[in-house]
């Protein structure tokens, strides 16, 4: 397989096509592209104490912003509002 490399803000590099080794960053600052292309098995961080696979994804709309749950294989909640 060839590596291609692409533009994408996950830790301000390049991102490989081989995305199932690369750690992707949630925060209220990750774009909205980003949070919508994370998929379930995807590894993410919320860098502070939260990381593991995804294993469920909920998305909502409460009128003013559109929240996102990624639930973890850990049995932890990464919720981000955007």
């Amino acid at each position: 397989m060839t590596e291609k490399a692409v533009d994408a803000p996950i830790f301000n590099h390049k991102l490989r096509a081989d995305k199932a080794t690369q750690m992707i960053r949630l925060n209220k600052d990750t774009p909205s592209e980003v949070l919508q292309e994370v998929k379930k098995g995807d590894l993410v961080t919320d860098t502070f104490s939260k990381t593991g696979l995804v294993e469920e994804i909920e998305t909502s709309d409460d009128g003013l912003y559109r929240i996102y749950n990624f639930h973890l294989v850990t049995g932890r909640t990464i919720t981000i509002k955007k």
